[in-house]
């Protein structure tokens, strides 16, 4: 994540971004401000933290597969070949290596089984 943010060129904002909420976070602290955290509802938090496990696991899918055109860039929210994992459905399944595939899946049994 660091070397893609270095590599945008503004390395100076996100350290301005973890300064501030580094002391909002010890002002909060010191304050004994906890409290403010029952204002947000447990379930906001469940569903925000679902929508994000849902977009990891989708772009996952083509890896899986087998299928890895750009390996850097596709983790981003625009890719640099201009397609989305949707976009890249239809030519999913006609691209994919089983080779991949069994190494996936038995990754992905070797963690439910642990």
């Amino acid at each position: 994540m660091a070397a893609q943010i270095v590599a945008l060129g503004s390395s100076e904002r996100f350290l301005l971004a973890v300064v501030i909420c580094g002391a909002l976070q010890i002002t909060f602290g010191t304050m004994k401000a906890s409290a403010l955290s029952a204002f947000v509802p447990s379930s906001v938090i469940r569903g925000l933290l679902a929508a994000i496990e849902v977009i990891l696991i989708l772009k996952k899918i083509p890896h899986l597969l087998g299928h890895d055109t750009d390996p850097k860039g596709e983790m981003s929210v625009s890719q640099p070949d201009d397609k989305t994992t949707f976009s890249e459905l239809q030519t999913l399944f006609e691209e994919t290596r089983a080779c991949a595939i069994v190494i996936g899946v038995a990754s992905l049994a070797l963690l439910v089984a642990w």
